[in-house]
């Protein structure tokens, strides 16, 4: 009921300007204290990460050379969540999703929120697996070189497979990660737990399997209320649309929340990106497309964050993608999203309560299965390199305990690769999707501890193209090792610690108040 008798604020006139430079969500410093983490904030003010030095995590200015880690340079999952957050996961709606009542809202967002903070805070890797995660990120795609590397592994199965069991935990200002021969599942709030399992196909072979799982325990948030905060987010904007709010209104009520309810979110998040557009187009069937488009400047970055910014500078500015979702059987485009020179664009259309609906037709429930579609280009060394004419199955996962999605990469794509590898035998790219295909899992599982989970698997034949692909891989994971990886990760965790303590400050002020009467 509580959720019902909430309504966002209607603000005045006084209210309706953002920044002139790019519409940049400007902060207001309320002046009130609160107290978050056992430290005395100012509101407005952005959290700050205390770079904690130690020998297997350098300080920024004194990393050593070190090989690319076995991960996706700038995380761009999570950044282009962040991004999106910077229009619209400050509205007072999805802050209150988090639960059925104020206090159980706050509790879940703080645990949520601190738990992913912690996991980019002065992140420490034991020795062991410092060493083994340069020679995983040089070899992935061609692991024969590792296979028999005992340095490498913590445990080889009947099966022969190699496996690596990692388990991370935030202890003492760090989140350490160390590699053990079995990790349980995490029972604890903010405990991660990392596998991966290299299994060759064949004798001799050229084929290898990779498998790799990750579960992060975020606390007691229901994936249901995972999935309410989603659809919040989204009728922020929609739901003022469909009740007939002019486009112009709806975005200016939205910045106007979003400053109030979430200060040091804004400040965080306006270091790299501000949102340039919202565009509302309602219809007649009680939904609304909304347009938002976001806006990266590393430029921003340069004063706190100095390598991270010329990293995104010399890569992420200068890639381009573009992804559509449809329904395979009829057609209709569900979402659109697109980035190149600088900027974002995300196109959906959803209800008033922030259901998706197709982008044209009658609004209805989303299917069971969807068609992902899209293309990805990059600059690398002398190089532009891409792929287009990619497609994935999407699943959907709505089971009563878990929400996410499930890809399943059938169909090679076409190759966009420099001249000089014409005369390389290009058949070793269709391995990963022959047979059951490449696939990613994305999901959050609730139980005694909420997972926020993610799995994959892929098979790679080691070959001379394969070999290229993986040395302009390392180029660029190594210019991120190091100075930029670990900027990135306090600029993540400073994020996700700002929305934490707004979080806590809006919602603390409604169970204080739903107390009180």
């Amino acid at each position: 009921m509580w959720r019902r008798a909430f309504q966002l604020p209607l603000l005045g006139s006084n209210q309706d300007s953002s920044d002139p430079e790019s519409d940049v969500l400007p902060v207001t410093p309320r002046g009130n204290a609160i107290r978050a983490a056992g430290t005395i904030r100012t509101a407005g003010a952005v959290p700050k990460i205390p770079f904690t030095a130690h020998p297997i995590n350098p300080r920024p200015d004194r990393v050593p050379p070190i090989q690319a880690p076995i991960r996706r340079p700038a995380r761009p999952l999570v950044l282009a969540a962040l991004a999106l957050g910077t229009a619209t996961a400050g509205c007072r709606g999805s802050a209150v999703a988090f639960g059925p009542t104020p206090a159980a809202a706050e509790s879940h967002a703080s645990q949520f929120f601190g738990a992913l903070a912690e996991r980019f805070t002065n992140v420490e890797r034991a020795p062991k697996f410092y060493r083994a995660r340069s020679k995983l990120g040089r070899y992935a795609l061609t692991p024969s070189k590792i296979f028999d590397d005992t340095t490498v592994w913590s445990g080889v199965g009947a099966d022969g497979s190699r496996t690596l069991s990692l388990e991370g935990r935030f202890v003492d200002g760090r989140f350490l990660i160390a590699p053990a021969v079995s990790v349980a599942l995490p029972d604890r709030l903010g405990e991660q737990r990392h596998l991966m399992r290299l299994r060759r196909l064949r004798d001799g072979g050229s084929e290898y399997e990779w498998t790799t799982s990750v579960d992060h325990a975020v606390g007691q948030v229901r994936a249901a209320d995972m999935s309410a905060v989603f659809a919040a987010t989204v009728a922020a904007a929609t739901g003022r649309a469909a009740e007939g709010m002019r486009s112009a209104d709806v975005a200016r009520e939205l910045r106007a929340d979003y400053r109030a309810a979430f200060p040091r979110t804004a400040a965080a998040l306006g270091r790299l990106f501000s949102v340039d557009t919202v565009v509302t187009t309602p219809g007649t069937d009680d939904a609304a497309v909304l347009t938002l488009r976001i806006g990266l400047h590393p430029d921003r970055l340069q004063r706190d964050f100095p390598a991270f910014a010329e990293y995104a500078r010399k890569y992420v500015a200068r890639s381009r993608y573009r992804f559509t979702l449809r329904d395979p059987s009829s057609g209709e485009r569900w979402l659109e999203a697109s980035a190149g020179k600088n900027v974002l664009t995300v196109r959906l259309r959803a209800t008033r309560d922030g259901r998706l609906v197709p982008l044209e037709g009658a609004a209805r429930p989303m299917p069971d299965r969807l068609a992902l579609t899209g293309e990805f280009f990059t600059h690398i060394l002398l190089f532009d390199v891409g792929i287009s004419d990619l497609e994935a199955e999407l699943t959907p996962i709505r089971a009563e305990h878990e929400r996410g999605w499930l890809l399943r990469f059938r169909k090679e794509p076409e190759w966009h690769l420099p001249l000089a590898t014409r005369h390389l035998i290009r058949a070793p790219l269709r391995r990963p999707f022959q047979g059951q295909g490449a696939t990613l899992r994305i999901a959050v599982r609730d139980g005694a501890q909420t997972l926020l989970g993610r799995s994959s698997t892929i098979v790679v034949q080691e070959s001379a193209i394969l070999r290229f692909l993986g040395a302009l891989g390392f180029s660029a994971m190594s210019d991120f090792a190091g100075k930029a990886e670990a900027e990135e990760n306090r600029f993540i965790a400073e994020a996700f610690g700002a929305m934490r303590a707004d979080a806590q400050a809006l919602l603390g002020g409604l169970r204080a108040g739903s107390a009180t009467r």
